[in-house]
């Protein structure tokens, strides 16, 4: 049984802030994370999105790219190389930002799934690890809307869209939030037709009328369809189809 100042259940960005500060006020630390460290920015968010945003934008601007797979005197892409690069951007991210600080900040790295069975005790792999205090850093996961059907059909979310082995022919949007609008100007521009529902008036509804009047043009210019007002009533599959209805 070992025993430590602070316990830290999540291995993202908050966990390690947490973590460095504990240091530098000479705690110990122990850090447990069940996935890859470097929580939703690393691995499944920021860094990825970015990437593949700037591989599509040069692609789909014909600017000279340095992306494997973009091909412009040919006029394709390789999505597979695409993607590859992709993987190598957040796998040396997550080294060198995470993995690699770990052992000179003298934390203890314990990877697994933490439960506490005690006020003061968690359980990582049949072994107990005792805390004066705890941070909870798990983070979020994509939530799926209570829609009908959707449950029968194999949806996409902020995670596995990441992951897709080449683009869609066609991709239908839920929400007009920044994360949608990532997603559609992304699959635009590697040649898939999107098509955007927005429940609110308007897209990027928290921000300033004038911004999303200027987005919806420049988004449509790129040939988004944007449907604002659209409530989502059900969701259905006919093979490789998937249907929604709003």
């Amino acid at each position: 049984m070992r025993q430590f100042d602070l316990v830290i259940l999540g291995g993202g960005s908050g966990a390690f802030a947490a973590a460095i500060k504990a240091r530098e006020l000479n705690k110990s630390v122990a850090l447990i994370e069940r996935d890859r460290l470097g929580g939703t920015c690393v691995n499944r968010g920021c860094v990825p999105s970015k990437n593949l945003l700037k591989a599509g934008e040069d692609f789909y601007y014909h600017r000279g790219s340095h992306f494997p797979g973009i091909h412009h005197g040919e006029g394709r892409f390789n999505f597979e190389e695409v993607m590859a690069q992709k993987r190598e951007v957040v796998q040396r991210e997550q080294k060198s930002k995470y993995a690699d600080v770990i052992p000179h900040l003298d934390i203890t790295y314990i990877p697994g799934v933490g439960r506490f069975v005690s006020d003061r005790e968690v359980e990582v792999n049949g072994e107990r690890v005792v805390g004066e205090k705890f941070i909870i850093a798990t983070g979020a996961k994509p939530a799926i809307p209570a829609i009908e059907g959707i449950e029968t059909v194999d949806v996409l979310t902020s995670t596995t869209a990441l992951e897709l082995e080449s683009p869609p022919e066609s991709m239908v949007i839920l929400g007009g939030g920044y994360v949608g609008l990532e997603f559609a100007q992304m699959y635009r521009r590697f040649g898939s037709r999107v098509i955007l529902l927005e429940m609110k008036p308007r897209i990027l509804a928290e921000q300033e009328e004038s911004i999303s009047e200027r987005l919806t043009q420049y988004l449509t210019e790129e040939g988004i369809e944007i449907i604002t007002g659209a409530k989502v009533t059900r969701v259905q599959g006919r093979g490789k189809v998937k249907i929604v209805t709003a």
